[in-house]
């Protein structure tokens, strides 16, 4: 992947984010935590962990995935799972241009019920992504979800 990618992606991407509304999950810290900095949280036993999220390893991540023989159907779904994954466990927002993101590792799903999965996806097809646009968000959530699990 070359720059021009990149720079492509993000605006398209920074584009189609700017008309979502985010959830009532994202919209704001929890009770409680609006004033805490993000290391205290972390240290005073509570589960609320600071993320960065380096492009470099991301893009890396995405275009790995790239590589893989699947259908659309198929992103669209490794997608929308890992976004029920991380749905309510994200404590920041999860936008374009994002450099870390905090994340309550006590919310975070790790197998999102089938059926919410299903209902999902549908609204996921119905925005009509571009793949590589797909790419991108599954390395995203993949890599929250794995630096949540080691911090």
């Amino acid at each position: 992947m070359n720059h021009f990618y990149v720079r492509v992606h993000f605006l398209w991407w920074k584009k189609i984010m700017s008309s979502f509304k985010p959830s009532k999950s994202t919209a704001k810290p929890a009770a409680g935590q609006a004033g805490k900095a993000p290391a205290a949280q972390a240290k005073g036993g509570g589960s609320v962990v600071r993320i960065d999220l380096p492009a470099a390893e991301i893009k890396k991540s995405a275009y790995e995935l790239s590589q893989m023989k699947k259908s659309y159907d198929d992103w669209v779904w490794l997608w929308t799972e890992a976004d029920l994954k991380l749905k309510n466990a994200l404590v920041s927002p999860l936008g374009p241009g994002a450099t870390s993101v905090q994340v309550d590792k006590k919310k975070i799903v790790q197998k999102p019920n089938e059926e919410d999965v299903r209902k999902v996806v549908k609204e996921n097809h119905a925005k009509r992504m571009k793949v590589q646009d797909i790419h991108w968000f599954i390395a995203e959530r993949n890599y929250i979800l794995a630096k949540a699990k080691t911090v």
